[in-house]
């Protein structure tokens, strides 16, 4: 039997199964600006409780994704509001809440997102900006 201490309450102690050792997925996070990455559940946990007390967001259309962002990045257009930035997705179920993305449903988050971009243009650049 092996033993793993890293000061980690969730991984921590005797590894009897490898399988167990499986990392739980966590968030897409995405800029506007088309870069990625996908954010483990302990840094997915810190981001939303960092945007606790300005972060705005909710659900993305008719999907199961609800998106997250800080709410100083949003900007008033004349059609609207939008904003610059990056945000967070995370799947919502009306039952347990919100929940970590799977391996398969973030090529779709990702699309459900790009499909909300516009292009905004200021002072002679464009900027790609998610549609509120």
């Amino acid at each position: 039997m092996e033993m793993r201490f890293n000061l980690d309450p969730i991984m921590d102690g005797p590894i009897l199964n490898e399988k167990r050792e499986e990392k739980r997925k966590g968030a897409l996070i995405i800029a506007t600006n088309g870069m990625h990455r996908i954010a483990d559940f302990f840094e997915t946990v810190t981001i939303i409780d960092q945007l606790y007390e300005n972060g705005k967001g909710g659900p993305m259309g008719r999907t199961p994704y609800v998106i997250m962002f800080d709410g100083d990045k949003v900007l008033d257009y004349d059609r609207g509001k939008c904003f610059i930035g990056s945000a967070i997705i995370m799947k919502y179920d009306m039952k347990k809440g919100v929940l970590p993305l799977k391996d398969e449903e973030i090529d779709e988050a990702i699309k459900e997102f790009e499909s909300r971009l516009i292009t905004l243009a200021w002072e002679g650049q464009e900027y790609s900006a998610y549609d509120l």
